[in-house]
């Protein structure tokens, strides 16, 4: 196989992951690893997903044009 061949299986085999932009650059051989757990999950609009003290069980990436945003309390109570 040449290298231009090469290069448009790698771009095939990337098209073919979630539309996440980190979940795209990872190697191969990384995203190998993570491939077997992942499932596709929809949420609702304002829908939380982790309440402070939780235990993070799931991690989520969004894909396509999504957003998630994060709220942190600092330690002298004011939120980020």
């Amino acid at each position: 196989m040449n290298i231009s061949s090469q290069h448009t299986v790698a771009a095939a085999e990337i098209e073919r992951r979630p539309d996440n932009n980190l979940l795209r650059r990872l190697r191969p051989d990384d995203y190998a690893l993570l491939a077997p757990r992942l499932q596709g999950k929809e949420r609702a609009a304002n829908d939380l997903l982790y309440s402070p003290g939780q235990n993070v069980e799931l991690i989520y990436f969004p894909c396509g044009p999504n957003l998630v945003s994060y709220q942190v309390t600092n330690e002298d109570g004011r939120d980020v």
